[in-house]
């Protein structure tokens, strides 16, 4: 997986990253139109959940996460990769 921080204009990172064989999700900081991306092979891994977290709604400024589970495509049992990716000050 790949993790950024301090991500502006995610459509053109996540297309040039296409092109790679990644797909991702971003989260914005609170308020603000950087925020913290993570991208995963597509051909290895699929998401199983995603949880975002913002921070502002615990009165920690506007600092956000992203939290994927990840499975292996080509594993044949229930084992995950768990990807956290903060954006803070």
């Amino acid at each position: 997986s790949l993790s950024l921080k301090e991500v502006e204009g995610f459509e053109q990172v996540s297309k040039a990253l296409e092109e790679l064989g990644f797909v991702g999700e971003f989260v914005p900081r609170t308020g603000l139109p950087e925020g913290c991306a993570t991208f995963w092979r597509s051909d290895a891994f699929r998401a199983v959940r995603t949880e975002r977290v913002e921070f502002a709604d615990h009165d920690l400024k506007q600092n956000v996460a992203i939290v994927h589970r990840l499975r292996s495509k080509e594993a044949s049992d229930d084992r995950c990769l768990w990807v956290a990716n903060i954006h803070g000050e």
